[in-house]
């Protein structure tokens, strides 16, 4: 699994720091912070799916089910796609848009929790302690059913928080695993 864990290592320190830029965005307003988030998250989503499809097709010969985390990472692409393709739309819109960028977000928090999940299990035999990699995806699959249930009239605040904290557990879980699969490539090679 030789430069995998690059990949993934990169992928983790990008959603801490989204996290981190999240939760720490001072005196956020609706309309200045949701277009930021809209931006920042869906960038986060565009890094994560193509990091996912370059890992995938990198090491189709290795992973067995290759093409399920092509497809992770291609409906990460389109939901990354779909979040900054028009923000000013996303933030001049309303809580109508919000509740549509709500869901967005939890669609594919759900399933990319759920293919986070499915790996570990597929791959158990390959990797050590791949109970960090399903905590992973059930946090994931946690915070995708929390945001159906924010109301749409929620505080931004509470919507922003939770992006920022889910981003930053899934960064710190990517960066664990990335550094777990590096010490596991230096003592094979």
């Amino acid at each position: 699994m030789p430069q995998i864990w690059s990949v993934l290592l990169l992928r983790g320190v990008i959603a801490v720091l989204f996290g981190i830029i999240v939760i720490l965005e001072p005196g956020i307003s609706f309309a200045t912070g949701l277009f930021s988030l809209v931006v920042l998250f869906g960038i986060n989503l565009l890094v994560d799916g193509v990091a996912n499809i370059y890992t995938s097709i990198r090491q189709r010969s290795q992973i067995e089910n290759w093409f399920l985390t092509t497809l992770g990472g291609a409906i990460s692409v389109i939901a990354g796609v779909m979040l900054i393709g028009n923000p000013v739309f996303w933030s001049a819109a309303g809580t109508f848009t919000l509740v549509v960028m709500v869901n967005v977000i939890a669609v594919w928090s759900i399933l990319n929790g759920i293919a986070q999940i499915f790996n570990a299990i597929r791959e158990r035999d390959q990797i050590d302690n791949e109970f960090q990699l399903m905590a992973g995806g059930a946090i994931a699959i946690l915070f995708g059913i929390i945001l159906w249930r924010i109301p749409p009239a929620a505080e931004l605040r509470v919507f922003v928080l939770l992006i920022g904290l889910y981003a930053l557990m899934s960064g710190i879980t990517s960066i664990g695993q990335a550094l777990r699969l590096r010490k596991h490539a230096e003592a094979s090679a």
